[in-house]
Formats: structure tokens, C-alpha cells, sequence
């Protein structure tokens, strides 16, 4: 025997709360992440204002920083600019007042809003060159560079392994192995 299916809920989109109270939740939100007085203890007092959890108020909260960072590019450069002058001037009054706590916020805020804080993409072109160099010529490049490899990582060669440029010689069975 199957169970009997709840009727939908129309009181909007969550079953407690109408839209008009979802606007004002979120409008409350929107204000203590904007003057930077975001906090766990102030999280949690917006959830027990509006008879939600606190995962809801952490989800409105990032509803709202998405809304903010969506609407950032699209913004004429005066209002990135405002925006800016704006925390500049909520740091600045942090500082002033001593709050270094607020300030580390305001400027999570901004990073948050400007998009700073996201991963960097990051384009990387290689190109090599292979010069047709005989392998009689390879060995005599890299004995050459061995002085200047040893300077580099500043040790000095040895006498033992000192070796010659011109005492490499191609071996005897060099011309049928290759």
C-alpha cells in the first residue's frame, strides 16, 4: 500500500516563510555583510530573528556575495569605483577606531567581491628547439658547460672529474649503434 502524497506547499518557496519574509531576511543579511559587521554571533542572531537556520542565513549570505560579485563586471567602471572608495573608507574607519578585526573583514569583504580570491587560470606556451647536433658535438657541449654548472651551484669540480672538451672522442662502435 503506497503512501498518500503531501499536497504542495504555495506559501512560496520554502514552507514556512512567504516571499515578502525571504526579501526581508536577506535584505537583513545583505546589510550586516555590507557595513562589515558579519560575525558568527551575528549570523546566528539574524536566524533566530527570522526563525531559520544558521545554514540558511550562511546560504543567504552567499547568495548575496554571488549576486554582488555577478553584478560587478557587468558595472560601469564609476561603480567598481565607488565600491571601492567605499571599503577604503570602511578600513579606513576600522583602523582608526582600532578594530582590526572589522578591518580584516572589510578587506576578505573586498577580495570576496572583487573576485580576488579566485583561482588563477594561467595560459603557459612552450616552444623547444632541437638543434641537429651530432652526438660527438652534445658531449663536447656539455663537458664545456660543467665548469659553469659547478660555478652555479657553487662547488668546485674536482680534478677527478675535470674532463677535457677536446678529449671526448666519439667511441669506435659510436658509428654502428647509431
Amino acid at each position: 500500500m503506497s503512501r498518500p502524497r503531501k499536497p504542495p506547499h504555495t506559501s512560496g518557496p520554502g514552507r514556512k516563510h512567504t516571499l515578502a519574509q525571504i526579501a526581508e531576511r536577506i535584505a537583513a543579511v545583505e546589510f550586516t555583510v555590507g557595513t562589515s559587521q558579519w560575525s558568527l554571533r551575528a549570523a546566528r542572531t539574524l536566524a533566530a530573528q527570522h526563525g531559520v537556520t544558521l545554514t540558511q542565513v550562511r546560504r543567504d549570505k552567499t547568495a548575496v556575495m554571488k549576486r554582488w560579485r555577478d553584478e560587478l563586471p557587468r558595472s560601469a567602471a564609476e561603480a567598481k569605483a565607488g565600491l571601492a572608495v567605499k571599503l577604503q573608507a570602511a578600513e579606513a574607519r576600522a583602523l582608526r577606531d582600532g578594530r582590526l578585526d572589522v578591518h580584516v573583514r572589510q578587506l576578505r569583504l573586498e577580495a570576496e567581491v572583487t573576485g580576488a580570491l579566485a583561482p588563477i587560470q594561467v595560459e603557459v606556451a612552450v616552444t623547444a628547439r632541437a638543434e641537429a647536433m651530432s652526438m660527438e658535438d652534445r658531449a663536447r657541449a656539455v663537458v664545456a658547460a660543467y665548469p659553469r654548472a659547478c660555478a652555479v651551484l657553487g662547488v668546485s669540480p674536482s680534478a677527478a672529474s675535470a674532463i677535457e672538451a677536446e678529449e671526448v672522442a666519439a667511441p669506435s662502435d659510436y658509428e654502428a649503434t647509431r
